[in-house]
Formats: C-alpha cells, sequence, structure tokens
C-alpha cells in the first residue's frame, strides 16, 4: 500500500541555523524521557521502540541498529501507540497546533493524519482493544489537565 501522505511532502522548512538534510547524516540520537508515559514499547523480543526528542528510535538490541523516523511539526514527540495487532503505530506531536500521525508498521508510511486535535501537544495515545479506535489526551497550555471544572449545586 503506498502512502497517502509522501512523508518528505509534509516536512518543515529549515531553520537558518540547520544544515541541509542532503549534506547532513544523524550518527547516534542519545536520550530517552522516562518521565513520559510508555515511552518504551517493547514489541519483539530484540525490538525496542522509544521516543527521544523529534524522533522515534527503533533498537535492536541483537544487531544494535538504530533506525530513526523523525517528528514532522518539529518541536518533539509527545507520546506514541502501538495497534494491537501490531500494523499501525500512531505518533502524537508537540508544539503549536500539533497533528497524530497514523503510520503503518514497520514501514512508517502515513495512512492519516488527525489535526486540530489540542493545542499544545500531545501527552498519551492508546487504541481501542480492537484497534478500531484512537484516544488522544491533549496537553493544555496552562499545564492543567482538561477536565469539567462546573461546581455541582
Amino acid at each position: 500500500m503506498s502512502s497517502k501522505y509522501p512523508r518528505g511532502s509534509l516536512q518543515s522548512g529549515l531553520a537558518p541555523h540547520e544544515l541541509p538534510r542532503s549534506i547532513s547524516k544523524i550518527y547516534n540520537i542519545s536520550g530517552l524521557d522516562v518521565s513520559l508515559r510508555e515511552s518504551v514499547i517493547s514489541r519483539k523480543a530484540n525490538l525496542i521502540t522509544y521516543i527521544a526528542g523529534n524522533a522515534i528510535v527503533e533498537y535492536d538490541i541483537k544487531t544494535k541498529v538504530r533506525k530513526y523516523v523523525f517528528g514532522l511539526d518539529g518541536k518533539g514527540i509527545g507520546c506514541f501507540a502501538m495497534h494491537p495487532g501490531g500494523e499501525l503505530i500512531a505518533i502524537g506531536e508537540q508544539g503549536n497546533k500539533p497533528n497524530i500521525y497514523v503510520c503503518e508498521y514497520p514501514s512508517f508510511d502515513i495512512r492519516c493524519i488527525c489535526r486540530d486535535g489540542t493545542e499544545r501537544g500531545y501527552s498519551s495515545l492508546d487504541f481501542s482493544s480492537d484497534g478500531e479506535s484512537l484516544a488522544s489526551v491533549g496537553q493544555v497550555s496552562s499545564g492543567d489537565i482538561d477536565y469539567d471544572k462546573r461546581k455541582k449545586s
């Protein structure tokens, strides 16, 4: 199945201090934000998937090979979730009006873009047990959890 949204067409432009992507190569991304809920997932005995800044990193423990998939909104990845069947991965970005990208797995071809779901970023994603629905929790700009603050009489 071909991607509905070619990844290259969705990448943001370069900031004034950035090198062109065509002449740069990532050697390694170190780091792991353990404060993020479900920031590490092990789907297979030898494969770990985790968030490191603006990238999803897949690390093969046996071969020591890493695969990097970079966020597209440019402000970091807030969370991700694997589909129960293993054929999809949802990536929740951070920043101003971020998106959720639902990608085919393991190719990371973008199948769907969920827009306008939050203002500042996504803190949690989860597929339903049957894989038919995706729930998201957005970050609120004040840092508070968004809930109904109406007083009961």
